[in-house]
């Protein structure tokens, strides 16, 4: 009986440690998303009409539809667009 108590109490205290890392990780997760994020890539797509850009989310890596917006439109990132001039230009 005794080591059953004991296998318990060791189980409860991995359970609670595991319960505690996943909390911060999941805390510090969604406050990430309140920092801004500098803007650094631009996407360009050629077509038989001339070529045409957009610039990319850093968190998630999805082109957005509008430039200088505050926050990306698909996953929510804050975003710095301080320097945007010199992003890098990936040619698609």
């Amino acid at each position: 009986m005794n080591v059953n108590l004991q296998n318990q109490n060791e189980v409860q205290a991995v359970m609670k440690n595991t319960l505690q890392v996943l909390v911060v990780e999941m805390l510090s997760y969604n406050l990430s998303f309140r920092l801004p994020m500098r803007v650094e890539e631009l996407r360009v797509y050629h077509s038989f009409f001339g070529s045409t850009g957009y610039y990319k989310c850093p968190r998630c890596g999805i082109t957005m539809e509008r430039e200088f917006m505050a926050y990306c439109n698909r996953c929510g990132q804050r975003l710095n667009w301080d320097d945007y001039e010199k992003v890098r230009i990936i040619d698609s």
